[in-house]
């Protein structure tokens, strides 16, 4: 039986797509650093627990990101990380554009 082309590309399509997920699954965390700083970011838009996920995924790419908490009342989130590795204010701005959220103020 021969595989229609169709088929085939969409099979390496699906392969593309999900090998760098599974490869990201084996890696392990580098250990955070005994003492971290924050940011307290106020963010615009941030309603739901799938609103702060997608910001923190955004901010954890950067590898520099070792604790994340999130205020809904507040409409925050308080950034921890390695002060050796500082996560700029750029860094956060980019995330939170990428992410669909407008930043408001951050305080260090």
């Amino acid at each position: 039986m021969m595989i229609k082309p169709f088929l085939l590309s969409l099979v390496f399509a699906i392969f593309i797509w999900v090998s760098p997920n599974v490869m990201a699954m084996g890696e392990q965390p580098t250990a955070p650093p005994s003492t971290l700083e924050y940011a307290t970011v106020t963010v615009s838009g941030m309603t739901c627990a799938m609103c702060a996920q997608g910001i923190e995924k955004k901010l954890r790419e950067s590898g520099r990101v070792y604790d994340f908490k999130v205020d809904f009342d507040q409409q925050s989130l308080s950034v921890g990380f390695d002060p050796a590795k500082p996560v700029t204010d750029t860094m956060i701005e980019d995330a939170l554009y990428y992410a669909g959220y407008e930043l408001i103020q951050i305080t260090r």
